[in-house]
């Protein structure tokens, strides 16, 4: 079985240079994101994975079913894990199956929207993973600055 947990990160993007590559301030932009983590290594690192790090908050917050139940947010029933870039996860973010039965959790068939399939399978204790969903909310923050 794998281990499941969440980290929660507020993530400030300051650009230096907008489209049109000219040395003009933009607002930056702020992120709230919930970074799933397998065995002690981000789904980001795991993959490979060159997008953001997470999903946004406001997808995995309680009442959500996201990760829990029928996705709200992913293309052909995949459930969106990590955001694209460009804030579509189509695009370039990456999305799982997920499916349920009464003892475990299996997160396959990884896909992104610029790559191949993905072959990694994670198996969780499903009383584990709930109690991991449950604890979103209670996530403390890291905030972090990133220049790009």
């Amino acid at each position: 079985m794998n281990e499941l947990s969440f980290r929660r990160y507020a993530y400030t993007l300051v650009f230096k240079r907008n489209l049109q590559n000219r040395w003009r301030p933009r607002p930056p932009l702020n992120l709230d994101l919930i970074v799933p983590v397998i065995d002690g290594k981000t789904v980001q690192e795991i993959l490979n994975h060159g997008g953001y790090a997470g999903l946004p908050a406001h997808y995995v917050e309680p009442q959500s079913t996201q990760w829990s139940g029928p996705p709200g947010y992913g293309d052909d029933g995949l459930a969106a894990i990590l955001d694209g870039g460009c804030g579509v996860v189509g695009c370039c973010g990456v999305q799982a199956s997920i499916t349920f039965d009464e003892t475990t959790v299996r997160w396959s068939g990884f896909r992104t929207g610029t790559g191949k399939p993905d072959e990694h399978e994670f198996v969780f204790d499903r009383a584990a993973y709930d109690a991991a969903i449950n604890g979103i909310a209670k996530l403390s923050v890291t905030p972090v600055v990133e220049t790009v």
